[in-house]
């Protein structure tokens, strides 16, 4: 991980001279899934979520769903795995997957036209279940809230890795000329998403070359940047930490699964981005809904530090979380999963699209095979059996699913005894 050529020519050019369908071959030749043969990544990187799992009730199976960034490794490694799941595969970058044991495919944006020339450039995967879903992670609604009574004492938040293709020193040069042409003195707060050291000898080489590029535009980031060189993993500091920015702020012209733009949105916090992010691949859909910030119309500095003015005098004006909910959330993101799977239609009982977490033969599945509540399983209250991270934490989960459905012997949870507590219900 990653594989294929990253394509660096749109990191910092948003008016790329080719046609579009040139253009998606460049996306495309790129993921950030997991493979087999990249040990060194398995740890740190490998993610595995059950949006539903495997139900038998009343004398009817249904197969669960399940997305990860290793479906491919999960499939083979576990040769059962697709009697009780229906494998999801997401890249986490703006391509769309590489896997071929997949079933479903989160495949960012809703673009027609992108959809269409994939399953006529690549024949043979056209027949999988393509989802739209740029959220894939499914940010919890209820966790990303806003702190009451919190005082906003945060000009600028950018919560961002510390890599090239996040554009930080346009972000820093922006904060410069906002103090220059407005004479105020706002800072950046920049959370870096990992523990890294300010000191440049500490650097690994892409933050070493991404703190240059902003001293470069700059001279001295310390002026105008409050950098949290710690990572933040508790989700209840990091909504209190949106909730107290202004505004959060996006740089990039070009990436995958982003967050922090949701996640200010639900603390109803305003966001700033370039027009151009991601450009290619959403065509006409919306990075946010409107009331819940500003675009920044050129890929200029100047012209960022115009937005971030123009939001930041006029907070008032701006309803982020109120204007986001009404399409996102982990009940829609359930809901679009499974409507997304004809094999449901008929597999749930009185199904009815978008009210699946409101069904009541799912809800009774779910208590009688799992003691917890549909309602409850998707908002992750009472459970600890849809998410892992790591190959012993998935495998102790997937083999969790094998013995309660009588595909795997008990004695492979014998091996991990805390593990196999986490996952019991």
């Amino acid at each position: 991980m990653p594989r294929g050529v990253f394509p660096g020519q749109y990191i910092n050019n948003p008016n790329i001279d080719k046609p579009i369908e040139e253009i998606y071959a460049d996306i495309d030749g790129y993921s950030w899934e997991i493979y087999e043969d990249e040990p060194h990544w398995h740890t740190s990187s490998m993610l595995f979520f059950v949006v539903l799992p495997p139900l038998l009730y009343e004398g009817r199976f249904i197969k669960g769903l399940a997305l990860s960034n290793c479906t491919d490794m999960l499939v083979e490694r576990y040769p059962w795995f697709t009697d009780l799941f229906f494998p999801i595969a997401y890249s986490m970058f703006s391509s769309y997957p590489w896997s071929g044991l997949a079933s479903v495919y989160f495949t960012g944006y809703d673009n027609p036209h992108r959809l269409e020339y994939y399953k006529r450039t690549h024949p043979g995967r056209a027949h999988k279940t393509f989802v739209p879903l740029e959220d894939s992670d499914f940010i919890n609604e209820y966790v990303f809230a806003p702190f009451p009574g919190i005082e906003k004492d945060i000009d600028v938040l950018c919560v961002s890795r510390p890599s090239l293709e996040k554009n930080l020193h346009v972000v820093a040069k922006a904060i410069k000329i906002y103090h220059e042409k407005y004479g105020q003195k706002i800072r950046m707060t920049f959370l870096g998403g990992r523990n890294f050291d300010l000191n440049l000898n500490g650097m690994v080489p892409p933050e070493r070359d991404v703190y240059k590029l902003i001293e470069e535009a700059v001279t001295h980031p310390r002026d105008y940047i409050n950098f949290i060189p710690v990572e933040i993993q508790d989700k209840g500091a990091l909504a209190s930490l949106y909730s107290r920015a202004k505004v959060c702020v996006l740089g990039s012209l070009i990436e995958g699964k982003n967050r922090s733009l949701k996640e200010a949105m639900l603390c109803n916090t305003a966001v700033v981005c370039f027009k151009q992010f991601n450009q290619y691949t959403r065509a006409d859909e919306e990075v946010f809904p409107s009331g819940a910030g500003m675009y920044a119309p050129e890929f200029d500095p100047e012209i960022m530090a115009e937005t971030i003015h123009d939001v930041i005098n006029n907070l008032g004006d701006f309803k982020p979380r109120q204007s986001y909910l009404p399409t996102s959330g982990r009940r829609r993101f359930f809901n679009k999963c499974v409507d997304a799977m004809p094999y449901y239609h008929e597999g749930i009982l009185e199904y009815e699209p978008g009210k699946n977490h409101l069904n009541i033969w799912l809800d009774l599945a779910m208590h009688s095979m799992y003691q917890v509540g549909i309602e409850d399983y998707i908002y992750e209250k009472h459970t600890r059996i849809s998410f892992a991270r790591g190959p012993e934490q998935i495998e102790e989960l997937i083999n969790y699913y094998g013995v309660r459905f009588g595909i795997r012997h008990p004695s492979v949870l014998d091996k991990n005894k805390s593990g196999s507590q986490e996952v019991s219900v």
